[in-house]
């Protein structure tokens, strides 16, 4: 009988704790590393030669939302492709549970607008056999998974559960029993298995706006709500907190003392609830914050977004404005209102002299993310008469048809096609020259990046962790699910800026410690066989396609890795040399104290 389910043979491994890497065979059995060493003289039910290779732990991402897509893909793909084993989702305080029944039409819009999730996949794709948090997870954990998923409990739906979806939107301050309603909600997560909390905060300016335009529940929440809830993780000392607080008026103003009051808001919710609270960072102000956090003993954590070091982070796509709304979002509160609604109320607003207005006064805003409009291309069209101007700029399709105004240009086009037209925008996040106007604002350096010395900072930071790759979002406008396989190619094979034991510490180590995942991120005895093999040298990225494989025939952009041989979730093969094996060998990260009661 065989020793062991798989034996690793002859790899090079990195532990992802920042030993140095050394030359070992892995035996796997029962799910789990059972010895690590000189193996030669024993069997297994599959030996994979990892001669010339490395073995790392599985990539773990922290920032996701497949909260819809994995009960239609048990890869949660492109993830489960690029060597991520598990993720964290649930993030930005946006979700499906709790959601009465008569609300599952708006939380699907909500997702639709602020994350760009095709609404046909989700009404084809989501059983939607869940009321209540604790039957979402239930849910979860009978569904065929082929990675590992930590969810959250985002704030939206919760507050909306309580307060009731208007007053909740409204940014009315909860009542003592909202609030200890809440903190009864999110004891009752946490003992199914929550991994924490999360929530966006924008304020009522919200660069992501939900599905009628508004800011979003937890955009106009208050300090209160969220610190009562971080009581209820210092009490129970579990739980980790994604907090996006950055208010759209202060990220593109610079008003100092908003953002110092801010950053006070998040220290304390650190202090009181002595758990990981997980940001995103941009520039050097972010950087200086955390290590003051660091240095009073808080728990403050950055994320940064790294995949535009060599390649952009979100590459242009055709899109139509319904499909792009999100993006749109983030151009101003003008296109936002013009663009929220079904076809036929955003046809209306665009035919609106006044609304065309609110569209060219925030010009200026929509130039700084997505690039004057004049250059937006015409890719596909939606009837005869106007396929003649694809691959035509917007200018030039304007001067044609007789139009001396852009706006008025624009709306026309997209009024007549039924808002089918699919335009070529320029990609968010970018590096460009363009980005150097008077809208810049130095902070936000990982947003409008001027060369290679910015994402050098970020690889100086020993604590940053690499990606929050969004993934199950944007999926038309952008694909970041490869963020860890970038990191190694990028900030190490071609600029140098890390070691590989350092690397795999920052995409494996980090992000479980962050994260409270005491079992994962490394390749130790004992510790689930989440692991990867892959040949460095030939480690790269595919170009990006168009997969027409969703739900209802939605198309998405893809990717996939070169070089990654093997993806080994809870000791089960899931990827062989870039084909799904089809196993759903995934399970549900429960941790802290549920993991002791579910053990138990």
């Amino acid at each position: 009988m065989a020793q062991y389910d798989i034996l690793i043979r002859g790899g090079i491994v990195f532990d992802g704790r920042r030993s140095p890497r050394f030359r070992a065979d892995i035996g796997i059995r029962n799910g789990v590393i059972a010895k690590i060493g000189v193996l030669d003289g024993d069997t297994a039910g599959k030996v994979i030669d990892a001669q010339g290779c490395n073995v790392a732990p599985g990539i773990i991402d922290l920032h996701t939302h497949y909260d819809s897509q994995v009960f239609w893909d048990p890869y949660c793909s492109p993830s489960g492709w690029h060597g991520v084993t598990s993720v964290i989702m649930g993030n930005c305080g946006f979700g499906f549970a709790p959601v009465a029944p008569q609300n599952r039409e708006k939380a699907m819009l909500t997702m639709t607008r602020a994350e760009e999730v095709p609404m046909v996949c989700m009404k084809k794709g989501m059983p939607w056999d869940w009321v209540t948090f604790p039957e979402f997870i239930a849910s979860l954990k009978r569904t065929p998974k082929s990675i590992n998923l930590l969810p959250l409990l985002p704030l939206s739906p919760l507050m909306a559960w309580v307060m009731g979806l208007e007053r909740a939107k409204s940014g009315a301050l909860p009542t003592a029993a909202e609030h200890a309603e809440m903190a009864r909600l999110l004891n009752e997560a946490l003992d199914v298995g929550a991994g924490g909390i999360s929530a966006q905060r924008h304020g009522p300016l919200s660069s992501q706006r939900d599905y009628d335009g508004t800011a979003m529940i937890t955009d106009v929440m208050h300090d209160e709500t969220m610190l009562h809830l971080a009581k209820v993780l210092g009490a129970r000392n579990e739980g980790i907190i994604q907090y996006n607080y950055t208010l759209t008026d202060v990220m593109f103003g610079g008003d100092i003392e908003k953002r110092n009051m801010i950053r006070r808001h998040i220290q304390e919710v650190a202090r009181v609830s002595g758990r990981p609270v997980l940001i995103g960072a941009l520039g050097d102000a972010d950087r200086a914050f955390v290590k003051d956090s660091m240095g009073l003993g808080l728990r403050v954590y950055p994320g940064y977004m790294t995949t535009g070091l060599g390649r952009r982070s979100s590459e242009s796509r055709a899109t139509s404005i319904a499909e792009q709304a999100g993006a749109l979002d983030k151009a101003g509160g003008g296109w936002a209102h013009a663009t929220s609604g079904s076809i036929e109320e955003v046809k209306a607003k665009l035919a609106d002299p006044q609304v065309r207005e609110g569209m060219r006064a925030d010009l200026p805003h929509l130039t700084t993310v997505l690039g004057d409009m004049s250059g937006w291309l015409l890719i596909q069209a939606a009837t005869p008469e106007l396929v003649k101007y694809e691959q035509t700029s917007l200018r030039q399709v304007a001067a044609d048809l007789g139009y001396q105004d852009l706006v008025d240009a624009f709306c026309e086009l997209n009024i007549r096609e039924d808002l089918k037209t699919r335009w070529q925008m320029k990609a968010l996040f970018t590096a460009s020259a363009e980005n150097d106007g008077a809208n810049h604002n130095p902070d936000l350096e990982l947003l409008f990046p001027k060369g290679p010395e910015t994402f050098k900072k970020v690889a100086d930071d020993p604590w940053g962790v690499p990606g929050g790759s969004d993934g199950g979002a944007h999926t038309k406008s952008m694909t970041q699910a490869h963020f860890g396989i970038h990191f190694l190619i990028q900030y190490v094979r071609e600029h140098g800026f890390l070691s590989l034991e350092e690397a795999h510490w920052r995409v494996s180590g980090l992000p479980a410690f962050q994260a409270c995942l005491v079992d994962r991120g490394a390749i130790v005895e004992g510790a689930p066989a989440d692991i990867i093999v892959y040949d460095f040298q030939a480690l790269g990225i595919t170009d990006r396609v168009e997969a027409h494989d969703f739900p209802g025939g939605e198309w998405r952009m893809v990717d996939r890795p070169l070089g990654l041989h093997y993806v080994i979730v809870n000791g089960v093969v899931t990827m062989d040399h870039d084909k799904e094996t089809g196993t759903a060998a995934g399970t549900l990260l429960r941790h802290g104290g549920a993991l002791a009661r579910a053990a138990a």
